[in-house]
């Protein structure tokens, strides 16, 4: 393995994803990460990207679910289950994916890029068709990092500006009356 670039957790603490400059992606389990780690085998090892994979993400509603993003000469978006190490599924996005953040209320997933067009995507999940593109930098996007309430964004890029996004705003009333259904919905169903 060569020179890691990229490290996420799933969701449930059970794995740890790495990806690295030879183009892999490994899925350690977390209960053999210690102090030591000579000799440490990875659960498994992901091969297909054709680049360097710093990206990667967990989905927060599917914990064996990881997403990864390949470098300038590789420009995919790739979805695996963890379990079996299979891809699931895989989008040509034109551009390098430099971050990847997951977004639960929407069902959604954010990328970053590098050139041509050094733009955030967001991208509806499973189905991975687009829902906006978000274009302000002049230089490739090198980290994006989510509000600790998932609905801002913050995007660093190589033009030495940071952006901040409002990419997934809740509409609390909206919000409050939905769950207020699912709950008398839920209640409904407990009555015989």
């Amino acid at each position: 393995m060569q020179e890691i670039c990229g490290l996420a957790w799933s969701p449930d603490k059970q794995y740890l994803a790495s990806g690295a400059n030879d183009n892999c992606v490994a899925v350690w389990p977390a209960n053999i990460i210690s102090e030591r780690t000579s000799g440490i085998q990875p659960r498994i090892t992901l091969t297909e990207h054709q680049a360097a994979v710093k990206a990667l993400a967990w989905c927060p509603w599917k914990p064996n679910l990881l997403s990864t993003g390949g470098g300038t000469n590789d420009h995919t978006l790739r979805f695996w289950n963890a379990n079996t190490g299979n891809c699931v599924k895989s989008v040509d996005v034109v551009a390098q994916v430099s971050g990847i953040i997951w977004n639960s209320t929407y069902r959604e997933i954010l990328t970053s890029h590098g050139g041509p067009k050094n733009q955030l995507v967001i991208w509806r999940y499973p189905d991975i068709s687009r829902v906006a593109d978000l274009m302000e930098h002049q230089g490739r996007i090198l980290c994006v990092s989510a509000s600790p309430n998932n609905e801002m964004v913050a995007s660093c890029a190589a033009d030495e500006t940071l952006r901040i996004w409002h990419c997934f705003e809740v509409d609390h009333s909206k919000k409050r009356a939905q769950e207020k259904t699912q709950r008398a919905s839920e209640y409904t169903r407990t009555i015989r």
